[in-house]
């Protein structure tokens, strides 16, 4: 995070603390005069109205240091996610995916064979040994390891150092087998305000970014992944888009099918129940509950 950005919201923070500060000694004044007989003030309450703004001054003093150091602490864990997750991108580096992009099928086989990706997981598992794969968005600053535990609750609150984190990890469901084989493969991710984590998914929103950008790569702990972008949207939590099971091919497709079209926008892919498919779920602000979603098919 650079110094400027940094810089822009401290001024912003203080310049709110200041406004808060003004508010209550308004307030004060008016609660002073409507306690009042005929809103005069009386030089007894003076006093009391010279003791009071000290007290309010002192309160607002520490409020606004204690929102400070918050606001402080949050840049602050933001830089040291932001180097974490440089330094973890070293030891997995994703750029061969180019290679795999321009080139046959062979080729990718050869580069990608379960060997090989076994061997690039080997510094991330002595990390962690509940990471079961790494997911990259072209076009978006989404280049995370994926963990999983037994629970949708710890990795909201944890980094994959298991250090307490506001930004959490990117997570699979705790119900998904991590090979990526299940009908709904389910990640999930907070929406930070610093674009980290998946915020970046919210660039589906715009369908110039839905048309341009369908791809999703997953690597799973024995091979590399491609996934197609078929839906983006933004849905409460009544919508059931988190299933995993399915009782027949007729109820999983009639699920897909309503998941496609559901999206904010219109996609050419033709769905059928043999498809896997892939879905990120993050929050959006649109109201209370609300979720952002994408869903991508899987291709290779």
């Amino acid at each position: 995070m650079n110094s400027s950005y940094y810089i822009l919201y401290s001024k912003k923070a203080q310049a709110i603390a200041g406004k808060i500060i003004i508010l209550f000694y308004r307030l004060y004044d008016i609660i002073l005069m409507a306690n009042q007989p005929n809103g005069h003030i009386r030089m007894l309450v003076e006093v009391g109205t010279m003791k009071g703004r000290k007290i309010l001054l002192i309160f607002c003093t520490v409020v606004f240091i204690y929102s400070s150091i918050n606001i402080l602490d949050y840049f602050y864990e933001g830089y040291k996610n932001k180097k974490m997750y440089q330094e973890l991108a070293n030891l997995f580096p994703t750029q061969e995916i180019q290679y795999v992009e321009n080139s046959g099928s062979e080729h990718r086989d050869a580069l990608w064979n379960e060997e090989n990706i076994s061997e690039k997981f080997a510094p991330l598992l002595e990390i962690n040994p509940e990471v079961v794969g790494w997911i990259t968005i072209p076009g978006t600053v989404i280049d995370y390891p994926v963990v999983q535990t037994d629970n949708n609750e710890y990795y909201l609150s944890h980094d994959i150092n298991g250090n307490k984190s506001k930004r959490g990890a990117i997570f699979m469901d705790y119900r998904n087998t991590p090979n990526g084989d299940d009908k709904n493969t389910i990640l999930y991710g907070h929406h930070m305000r610093d674009g980290s984590m998946f915020k970046d998914i919210t660039k589906y929103k715009d369908k110039d970014f839905f048309d341009q950008n369908t791809t999703i790569w997953f690597y799973t702990l024995s091979e590399l992944t491609q996934w197609e972008v078929f839906s983006a949207y933004v849905t409460d939590t009544e919508f059931n888009y988190l299933r995993k099971d399915f009782e027949s091919e007729e109820d999983y497709l009639n699920f897909i099918n309503t998941l496609k079209n559901k999206s904010m926008h219109n996609s050419e892919v033709e769905l059928s129940k043999d498809d896997k498919i892939i879905t990120l779920s993050t929050c959006s602000y649109e109201f209370d509950d609300a979720r952002f979603v994408v869903h991508a098919r899987r291709t290779k």
